[in-house]
């Protein structure tokens, strides 16, 4: 069953245009806030650790989403948001901490009113490099937390 957020007067799917990879519809209102399966099955490949740093998701019309990055992996990551994009939206995101800045282009896996997945695509050599250090740090000390 999908969840909502947003109007949801203003929001509406098909199963079958979600299993078809159709387009999500809206009516009367033409911005969809957020869709997503709550049956959905984890496709997660890589592990995502503990990580924390400022985010900002740019969406196709240029708005942009502050957030808090809540865990990171080599293909993606979580943030914690106060506004929501449809399961599917190509969106760029920018990452900074006080030392250093990546961005890439990724796109919406899971979403609801108060966090997004996103799956990275399309990076630069450049900021795969400093998102391999984040990674690399982040497990890390995940694994001396453990010990």
């Amino acid at each position: 069953m999908p969840v909502w957020c947003g109007n949801e007067e203003a929001l509406y799917e098909t199963r079958s245009n979600a299993i078809d990879g159709g387009r999500w519809r809206t009516e009367p209102s033409t911005e969809v806030l957020c869709i997503v399966n709550s049956n959905e099955q984890e496709r997660r490949h890589t592990p995502r650790y503990a990580f924390s740093a400022i985010a900002e998701v740019i969406d196709g019309s240029g708005a942009v989403i502050r957030s808090q990055v809540n865990d990171i992996s080599v293909s993606g990551c979580r943030l914690i948001v106060n506004r929501c994009l449809a399961v599917g939206a190509e969106v760029k995101v920018k990452i900074h901490t006080p030392t250093d800045h990546f961005q890439t282009w990724a796109m919406v896996v899971h979403s609801t009113p108060t966090d997004m997945g996103l799956v990275f695509h399309s990076t630069d050599p450049t900021f795969l490099t400093v998102l391999q250090k984040w990674v690399s740090a982040a497990r890390s000390a995940e694994a001396s937390v453990k010990r």
